[in-house]
């Protein structure tokens, strides 16, 4: 199963929620998730705020991740889609 979470930058949300989600699943191979952001002009790291903020909770991040705009293929792929808001 692919979970795709999605914020408008890509930079907050959705990376922390992907995070979470995988820590919170173990890593399971059966299970993964990834996130995209609508507005996404140029690719970003996280926001230091929520890399801190998922330290502190004891969550791995990769320290390679930049911002990406989601894309038709970004939809097909996924068997969910979670948005940060309902505008999204």
């Amino acid at each position: 199963m692919k979970v795709l979470f999605v914020c408008t930058g890509n930079t907050c949300r959705s990376p922390m929620a992907e995070a979470s989600f995988n820590h919170l699943c173990n890593n399971n191979e059966n299970v993964s998730s990834f996130s995209r952001g609508i507005n996404v002009f140029l690719p970003q790291p996280i926001n230091p705020k929520s890399k801190s903020a998922l330290a502190a909770a004891g969550i791995d991040f990769n320290e390679d991740f930049l911002s990406q705009q989601i894309s038709l293929t970004d939809i097909n792929d996924a068997d969910l889609i979670l948005t940060m808001t309902s505008d999204q």
